[in-house]
C-alpha cells in the first residue's frame, strides 16, 4: 500500500521490533526480527526517523529497555517538514516515553544587539559612543576584543538613554 501512494506517509506507533542490536538494552533479540523489521522498513521506502535526545522509547522491569516506539516516513513527507525533530518525552503513567515530533530550533547565538534610530537624532549620541569607543583597552583576538567592546558599549547606552530620559519621552510624544 505505501508504495502505491505517492502522497505523504507517517506511520507512527509501538512496533514491538527494533533496526539494531542496540535498539535493545538487557533484552534477548532474535536475528530474524532484525531483518523482517527492516525489509519492512525497506520494501515500504520509508526512513526512520531518529530520537535526537534519548536512545530508547521503553523502559521495563529489571533495567530493560528497547526502541519500538518509532515514526517511519516517506520522501514526500520529509519534503512537507524538512526542519523536524524527533524527541523523546518523560513518560508519567507509563513504561513508554512519548515521542514528541516537533522544529529544530536553531540556535544562532547570542541575540543581536539592537539600536534604536532615534538616539541618532540626540546632539550628544555619536560623540559619547565615539569617546566610549576608543576608552575602551580589551586585549585578544580580534572577534574576542570586539564582542567585549559592544558588550561594553551596550551597557554605556543603556546608562546614557537613562541620563537622557526626558529627550526619548519628548520624542515619542511627537510620534
Amino acid at each position: 500500500m505505501a508504495n502505491q501512494w505517492s502522497g505523504p506517509i507517517c506511520f507512527l506507533g509501538d512496533f514491538n521490533s527494533v533496526c539494531k542490536e542496540e535498539e535493545r538494552f538487557r533484552e534477548n533479540i532474535h536475528p530474524a526480527e532484525l531483518i523482517n523489521f527492516n525489509n519492512f522498513i525497506l520494501s515500504a521506502n520509508l526512513i526512520d526517523q531518529p530520537l535526537s535526545n534519548d536512545e530508547f522509547t521503553w523502559e521495563g522491569p529489571e533495567g530493560k529497555q528497547s526502541r519500538i516506539d518509532r515514526i517511519l516516513v516517506n520522501e514526500t513527507w520529509l519534503h512537507l517538514f524538512p526542519e523536524s525533530i524527533l524527541i523523546a518525552g518523560n513518560p508519567k503513567s507509563s513504561d513508554h516515553k512519548p515521542i514528541i515530533w516537533g522544529k529544530k530550533i536553531q540556535d544562532w547565538g547570542p541575540k543581536p544587539f539592537r539600536f534604536n534610530n532615534l538616539w541618532l537624532e540626540h546632539n550628544g549620541f555619536l560623540e559619547m559612543c565615539s569617546q566610549q569607543w576608543s576608552s575602551m583597552d580589551h586585549v585578544g583576538w580580534n572577534a574576542f576584543v570586539l564582542m567585549k567592546k559592544l558588550w561594553s558599549l551596550k551597557g554605556e547606552l543603556w546608562l546614557w538613554k537613562n541620563q537622557h530620559v526626558l529627550f526619548f519621552q519628548k520624542y515619542h510624544e511627537t510620534m
